[in-house]
């Protein structure tokens, strides 16, 4: 069962180092956790690229979270597949009663084990999104960081020593054809 799935995180954890203790959570998955094995294996079993797409949920309009979706959308045309967290059910807002280890565990698994790729937006700072993109660096997952050109994104976040680069934008538009040229090089 999740052949796929549990084939990429050897792989992962070979290759990556990761420590046993940050993958118990797959030894016997809660219900949440076994939805989103399964999700998983039908993506990979299709050879999907996976997209982890994060950013700020807690204190965020809905606009900005469409915009997520929409990168989402952009992946999906492009043959990947986009993941972002509030669709498939840890949104604090909608999903309250997922509990904290879920949620750590579940963006875990989607942003370290799973993703060929993160997309970081920054435009709302958030110490979740910073996690991830710290996770990013230590386990050498290739990143795009979005900014507003009037945001100043912080120097910490600009140093991180992982594979990524960042698209500074004045308007959606010309955001979103410049995130399409660059998932191309990956999808």
């Amino acid at each position: 069962m999740f052949e796929s799935v549990m084939k990429r995180i050897e792989k992962r954890k070979k290759n990556f180092k990761i420590n046993s203790k940050f993958v118990n959570f797959l030894k016997n998955p809660s219900l949440i956790i076994n939805d989103h094995l399964k999700l998983a294996e039908s993506k990979l079993s299709k050879s999907q690229k996976i997209i982890y797409i994060g950013g700020s949920l807690t204190h965020v309009p809905q606009a900005e979270k469409t915009r997520y979706e929409k990168s989402a959308k952009l992946v999906d045309k492009l043959g990947g597949f986009g993941y972002v967290p509030h669709i498939y059910g840890t949104d604090p807002i909608k999903h309250p009663d997922v509990l904290s280890n879920d949620v750590r565990d579940i963006d875990f698994f989607w942003s370290v084990l799973m993703s060929d790729l993160s997309i970081f937006w920054c435009d709302y700072p958030a110490f979740g999104t910073g996690i991830e993109m710290a996770w990013a660096e230590v386990y050498k997952i290739p990143s795009i960081k979005i900014i507003n050109k009037n945001i100043k994104l912080s120097r910490l976040a600009k140093g991180l020593r992982d594979k990524s680069e960042i698209i500074e934008y004045d308007n959606d538009k010309d955001l979103f054809k410049d995130l399409e040229n660059k998932l191309k090089e990956y999808i």
